[in-house]
């Protein structure tokens, strides 16, 4: 049985590249623009490692994309990102991005919603 996730909800990024967590939710993010200035190429590691080393933390929207993340600790409200993209979108990036780096269900923390 899974657990749902509610509103208030963090979601851990504890042990993950915090370039590779903003460019997972950039990439899975809408676009809530139709204006053709929006460059469409997904964000790559180094881009977005490009941005934190410039100290910025906090995104709202970015390249005609609403991600309203905060990115300074080790876990993520999902709430803005959810609202714009999809109830639960943030816990699912977050958890094919774990799955894809092979991390396994032990090394979360004990109270994270992605253990099963």
């Amino acid at each position: 049985m899974t657990q749902q996730m509610k509103a208030t909800d963090k979601v851990s990024i504890a042990g993950l590249n915090k370039a590779d967590v903003l460019a997972a939710l950039y990439n899975a993010a809408e676009t809530h623009r139709l204006d053709l200035e929006f460059d469409q190429t997904p964000m790559t590691r180094t881009e977005a490692q490009g941005m934190l080393d410039c100290k910025q933390v906090y995104f709202n929207y970015f390249n005609g994309r609403m991600l309203k993340l905060d990115l300074s600790g080790s876990e993520i409200d999902p709430l803005g990102y959810d609202r714009n993209n999809g109830s639960g979108k943030v816990a699912e990036v977050i958890k094919r991005l774990r799955e894809n780096q092979g991390m396994r269900n032990r090394e979360l923390p004990e109270n994270s919603i992605l253990r099963k």
